[in-house]
């Protein structure tokens, strides 16, 4: 394996302890060359993640009063951080950071959570921090400056030890800090394979991959051990939040497989996302709050890989309101209220009942 990419979301950076388990991760295989980290995260000690704390300094701005109380706040996660780490002391350096943030822009406000997750990580790992201003290209539109991104970002792939990124933004040609779209770390991470050429791109999070259904409302739902990025996109579009479709295009264009593994249980095989993987696999997912093509209010299951009438036959019992036939998957629409248990029951019949 010549060069992987990781990207650890908040779950995974949520506490000292979590990111002492990405430095093992990181030196347990010296193939990946490139860590991008999300902002930290909730956890059982922490029950707001840090990138809503900075919103509340950038809301509370014009306040000094709530400012500072909001400011400790994030003053204090990162204390306890450091201390977990055993690293220097960056109180201050996180008040003034905050407080340099808010009297720029939002943007820079909610980038400074991944800035100082990745300056706190290199410090403990002792290992190079590229700031992703310098790396992730945005034109005076703010739009993604592709061309540029690629070779800010291929320059990292020269680097003979691990580097560190943080996730979720970058900056327009005057400097000033831009942020992706939701997932913006899901996004910087699979930038940098692409920009790298990796072999693998590594998405670490929580959830020990993509499974058949929701399991928050399916407890019996499956993991999916191969699933290709054309599937992948379709179940995205569907309602599946393990990916945003924006977090696949730049490995998918550039046929680099995605791995999606649980940083908790670093041992199992998780999810491989690959274009060689041609066959559609069995699974559903769902919107809760959706309508049907006459606008009315209801809730959408898309069903991939069982034959249209074997759907409706299953579906028969549940009185759908509508029905549509797409290839290689159906459309079910139902009563709003009824969207879960919907959602166990086509997973039931359709998929564990069927082997």
């Amino acid at each position: 394996m010549g060069i992987i990419v990781s990207k650890f979301g908040g779950s995974s950076t949520a506490n000292a302890q979590s990111l002492k388990r990405i430095d093992c991760l990181v030196r347990a295989s010296p193939a990946r060359r490139c860590v991008v980290l999300s902002a930290p995260g909730i956890d059982e000690s922490h029950s707001e993640k840090v990138t809503a704390m900075l919103e509340r300094c950038w809301n509370t701005r014009k306040n000094p009063a709530a400012l500072a109380h909001a400011v400790s706040a994030v003053m204090n996660r990162f204390r306890d951080l450091c201390a977990g780490l055993a690293i220097s002391d960056m109180t201050d350096l996180v008040e003034r950071t905050v407080y340099d943030a808010v009297a720029i822009s939002l943007p820079h406000t909610l980038s400074r959570g991944e800035y100082l997750c990745a300056l706190a990580f290199s410090k403990y790992a002792r290992l190079p921090m590229a700031d992703a201003a310098g790396l992730i290209a945005f034109n005076t539109d703010g739009t993604l400056d592709e061309d540029r991104t690629r070779r800010n970002l291929g320059r990292l792939a020269k680097s003979d030890t691990p580097v560190v990124v943080p996730g979720f933004y970058g900056a327009a040609p005057d400097g000033s800090i831009r942020i992706l779209p939701r997932n913006g770390s899901d996004i910087t991470g699979a930038l940098a394979a692409a920009g790298m050429d990796a072999d693998l791109y590594e998405n670490w999070s929580d959830v020990p991959g993509v499974m058949t259904a929701d399991p928050a409302l399916v407890p019996n739902a499956r993991l999916i051990p191969h699933i290709g990025y054309r599937q992948m996109r379709a179940l995205a579009r569907a309602g599946a939040r393990v990916l945003h479709p924006a977090c696949l295009d730049p490995v998918a264009m550039a046929g680099i497989p995605t791995r999606l593994r649980n940083t908790m249980d670093p041992d199992s095989f998780g999810t491989l996302i690959d274009e060689r993987c041609e066959v559609t696999v069995r699974c559903v997912a769902g919107q809760p709050n959706a309508f049907l093509p006459d606008r009315r209010q209801a809730c959408r299951i898309t069903v991939f890989a069982v034959p249209f009438d074997r759907v409706l036959d299953a579906a028969g019992p549940m009185a759908p309101l509508g029905t549509i036939a797409k290839k290689e998957q159906t459309v079910v629409y139902f009563s709003q209220e009824r969207y879960a248990e919907a959602l166990r029951y086509l997973h039931r019949v359709l998929i564990e009942e069927a082997g």
